[in-house]
């Protein structure tokens, strides 16, 4: 009886990936950030998402507020999401920039118990 308990413990064990960043073991914390349009159309609400926004994360809020020391890089897709990986911190700083629509400032945290965090952001007009 033990040994089966035992054997269940260790089989359910898996190995953590390994960031080669910077070479700890971690887990593949991740945030997927949403950005959505919103306008008036004939005087109904629309919304459709929104390719082509450059999103920037940021340890610290004064960091974000004078654009200093980029933690990731990335950009929407056609779908209006963008996927960051391998994550060390617990709380991040978020910039949403497009050309058209300037820049939105959120913040989303990225918790020990949880592999993805989801953040949207909404562009009205």
């Amino acid at each position: 009886m033990i040994i089966a308990v035992v054997t269940f413990v260790f089989a359910g064990c898996e190995t953590e990936p390994v960031d080669s960043t910077n070479g700890s073991n971690q887990t593949d914390k991740q945030i997927e950030v949403s950005i959505r349009h919103f306008y008036e159309n004939n005087g109904s609400i629309e919304d459709s998402a929104l390719a082509g926004v450059e999103v920037i994360l940021y340890e610290t809020e004064d960091l974000r507020s004078f654009d200093l020391e980029r933690q990731k890089i990335g950009q929407t897709d056609s779908t209006g999401k963008v996927l960051f990986h391998f994550l060390s911190l617990e709380y991040y700083f978020v910039r949403a920039w497009h050309p058209v629509f300037d820049f939105l400032d959120d913040e989303v945290s990225t918790p020990d118990n949880a592999a993805k965090s989801f953040l949207e952001i909404d562009y009205v007009e």
